[in-house]
């Protein structure tokens, strides 16, 4: 009987434990998942900026420039903040996942952008010149090239369009040398143009002096994607394709745009 007596005080005892805890009678339940994302980032620009108190003219960040994020896919409408006086932006809660497109416009009217893939907690996206210029390339690509364009042509063309951007700043095609007009639309679509023509011409150089297989497969991407900005080009080439195209182009041993164009539509046509 006192054996009884203590075994029952004892369960007792770890249930009142349990209730306590929270738990209940069962095992507690996994906390949730957090599933968001916070976006931040700089937004900077070489132009025209208003002074505010404590700060310059022509200061290098955008104070006070309206944030707007949207998904990449289909234009549709995320979240939205405003640049701090120090060019800072961030957003919390916002959906785990998808690319975005980030665009801000300056109370000096300027439009900058840039894209983001909100695949984790913290995403750190910063906006410039530099990535409003390749953001807008790939952009091109998408909307003159009849969609979607493959991830490794869009790969290709974000990592040499940004690298030729960086080196040569604006001394390329039309722009000479000058800063294109960032509250111009269709400058900034101008200046992209020239931006990725550069870059292919330059791939295709590459692909000329280097010869081998990736340096032609580098330039076959280059030029898909100079085509489908231009609207000359609907489709995309799979990975057989683009490694046949770069393996007819090593092997004709001529390089030039047209050769590489060349190459591409007999590919595409299979």
């Amino acid at each position: 009987m006192y054996r009884i007596m203590i075994a029952a005080s004892v369960v007792l005892a770890v249930a009142s434990m349990a209730v306590l805890g929270g738990c209940g009678s069962t095992a507690c339940a996994p906390s949730p998942v957090d599933t968001s994302t916070t976006l931040q980032g700089v937004v900077y620009t070489s132009g025209y900026v208003p002074a505010q108190a404590g700060q310059a003219p022509g200061a290098q960040v955008v104070f006070y420039g309206s944030v707007t994020v949207r998904r990449t896919s289909n234009g549709s409408y995320i979240a939205d903040t405003q640049t701090s006086s120090t060019g800072r932006y961030m957003m919390r809660n916002l959906p785990r996942g998808p690319e975005v497109t980030i665009t801000c416009a300056s109370p000096s009217g300027e439009q900058l952008m840039t894209t983001a893939t909100l695949n984790g907690p913290d995403v750190t996206a910063d906006i410039d010149e530099d990535t409003t210029l390749v953001t807008q390339c790939l952009m091109l690509m998408r909307n003159n090239g009849g969609g979607v364009t493959s991830d490794a042509i869009e790969a290709a063309v974000q990592q040499l369009c940004m690298q030729w951007q960086q080196a040569h700043r604006y001394e390329y095609g039309e722009c000479n040398g000058n800063r294109p007009d960032f509250t111009d639309r269709a400058a900034i679509r101008a200046a992209a143009m020239a931006l990725l023509a550069a870059a292919a011409d330059n791939a295709v150089q590459q692909a000329g002096a280097d010869g081998s297989l990736d340096a032609c497969l580098q330039a076959v991407d280059m030029v898909c994607g100079k085509l489908r900005a231009e609207g000359q080009m609907q489709g995309n080439l799979d990975t057989l394709a683009r490694q046949a195209a770069a393996a007819a182009l090593r092997n004709g041993n001529s390089f030039t745009i047209a050769d590489v164009a060349q190459v591409v539509t007999k590919a595409l046509n299979g």
